[in-house]
C-alpha cells in the first residue's frame, strides 16, 4: 500500500527580526502574542479538506505534530494539552481517531497514517503541523537558529502503489538540537540551541542524497519523481541534483518542517489568505490540476533533534 496526496495548505504570520546574532539578525515568521496553535490551524485544515473534496465526516485520522501549546491552554508557557483532540472538536470530525506525534518529521507522520488507514474503513487522513511558540522560544545566541511559526496541513488517502520509507542518521560529531527550559540569563522560558554551520549542512545533504538514492532504487524506472525537502538551514539549502519544489521562503529564513506543506501548497492550492492569519504561499486549486499527470513525489525530511534524515514517496497531481 501507499499514499496519495490530495491537497495541501499552509499559512504563516509576518516575518519578525527577533535578535542580532552571529552573522546578522535572526528572521522568522512569528505569531502575535496570545495566538495558540489551534487558532491558526483550524482555517488551514478546513481549506486543505475543501481542496481535497472532503468534509470532516470523511476523515478517519487526525494526526498533529509540532511543539506548540494548543488553544485549550490559557498561556503559551504551557506546552499542552496537545493539538489533535481540540482540532477534532473544532472541525466536528466526530468519527476521526486522533493522536499527536511530538516533533516528528513528515515522513514519520505519513508512515503512521498509512499503517492506521490500512486497518480502518475510512481512507482519508489529515496531517497538521502548527507552531505558535516564537514568543516563548529564544533564538540560539551562537548561530541564530530558531523555530518558525506557522501552519501546514496535508490530506492523504490510501493507494495500491507500494511505498517504503527510508530513515538514515546524519554522520556528524555535532550535538543535536535541543530546547533548554529556563537557561541561565535567558529572557524567555525556553532557548532553541543548535550548532548550525555550512559543514553540518553538507553532512545533512550527503545523508539526504543517500536516502534519495535508496528511494530512487525502490521506484526503479516507473517514474521521474519530484522532490520536496524540509529546509532547516537559511542560506544553506541543499542542492540535491533533481527537480525540487520550492516554497518561496524569504531570504535567510528557514521554515524547517513547515517548508514541506508550504512548497506543496504552492503547487496544489490557491492564492488566498485564511481569515485572520497572513498567508504567503502561492497556491492553485486542486480541481484545476486534474488534467496534470499523477507523479511520484519524494518527501525528504531532516530531524534536528535526532540528527536523522527521512524520505518516502507519495502520489500527487502536480502543476
Amino acid at each position: 500500500m501507499g499514499l496519495e496526496l490530495l491537497a495541501a495548505a499552509a499559512a504563516f504570520p509576518e516575518i519578525d527580526e527577533v535578535a542580532c546574532m552571529r552573522g546578522g539578525p535572526v528572521r522568522r515568521p512569528a505569531a502575535p502574542p496570545g495566538r495558540m496553535a489551534l487558532d491558526a490551524a483550524l482555517g488551514v485544515c478546513q481549506r486543505a479538506l475543501e481542496r481535497a473534496g472532503c468534509c470532516a465526516a470523511d476523515v478517519g485520522l487526525i494526526l498533529s505534530k509540532g511543539v506548540s501549546p494548543s488553544h485549550v491552554a490559557l498561556t503559551a508557557d504551557i506546552v499542552g494539552p496537545r493539538l489533535a483532540h481540540p482540532l477534532q472538536h473544532a472541525l466536528r470530525a466526530q468519527q476521526a481517531f486522533v493522536f499527536d506525534l511530538l516533533d516528528s518529521p513528515w515522513v514519520a507522520a505519513l508512515d503512521t497514517a498509512e499503517v492506521f488507514l490500512q486497518d480502518t474503513s475510512r481512507q482519508v487522513a489529515l496531517l497538521v503541523h502548527s507552531e505558535s511558540s516564537a514568543a516563548s522560544v529564544e533564538a540560539d545566541p551562537g548561530c541564530g537558529f530558531s523555530l518558525s511559526d506557522g501552519v501546514g496541513a496535508l490530506v492523504v488517502r490510501l493507494t495500491q502503489v507500494p511505498a517504503r520509507a527510508t530513515f538514515l542518521p546524519v554522520r556528524t560529531n555535532k550535538p543535536a538540537a535541543r530546547l533548554l527550559v529556563n537557561p541561565p540569563g535567558a529572557a524567555r522560558r525556553t532557548r532553541m540551541v543548535f550548532d548550525v554551520d555550512a559543514a553540518l549542512a553538507l553532512e545533512v545533504r550527503a545523508a539526504m542524497q543517500e536516502a534519495l538514492a535508496q528511494q530512487l532504487e525502490q521506484l526503479g524506472q516507473r517514474s521521474s519523481p519530484l522532490i520536496v525537502a524540509e529546509q532547516w538551514f537559511a542560506g544553506h539549502a541543499p542542492e540535491l541534483g533533481l527537480s525540487t519544489l520550492r516554497g518561496a521562503e524569504p531570504a535567510q529564513v528557514s521554515l524547517g518542517a513547515l517548508s514541506v506543506p508550504a512548497a506543496l501548497a504552492r503547487h496544489l492550492g490557491q492564492r488566498e489568505k485564511p481569515p485572520g492569519y497572513g498567508a504567503r504561499p502561492a497556491e492553485t486549486p486542486l480541481h484545476a490540476l486534474l488534467h496534470e499527470e499523477r507523479r511520484q513525489l519524494l518527501i525528504l525530511g531532516f530531524d534536528p533533534f535526532r540528527l536523522q534524515v527521512s524520505c518516502r514517496s507519495v502520489l500527487a497531481s502536480m502543476s
